[in-house]
């Protein structure tokens, strides 16, 4: 389940369990992988995953991670990180 309006112009932000579910967390993760396969030919990509320290950030990560897997992705764990953190990493680790 998901609400539309949580697609914003840089970012995707919305409420947990009120505008966006675990499914959809999943659904995203499985078509950010097929669209690096299919738009930027990275066959395996690596992917690095970080969080906030909201109650609901574990389940969203459990979500893309099986998602990104399922996908045929590898998952870096970034852990608790700030927002910049995680945009670093991906100039500073061999990430996709």
């Amino acid at each position: 389940m998901y609400v539309p309006v949580i697609f914003r112009e840089y970012d995707i932000r919305g409420v947990y369990n009120g505008q966006f579910d675990d499914n959809f967390a999943y659904l995203l993760a499985r078509a950010y992988v097929v669209y690096l396969k299919q738009n930027k030919n990275i066959d395996n990509p690596t992917i690095t995953i970080g969080h906030d320290a909201r109650v609901s950030s574990p389940a969203i990560v459990q979500s893309m991670e099986k998602g990104f897997v399922e996908s045929g992705a590898k998952v870096i764990h970034l852990g608790l990180v700030t927002t910049p953190v995680c945009y670093f990493s991906t100039f500073t680790m061999k990430v996709d």
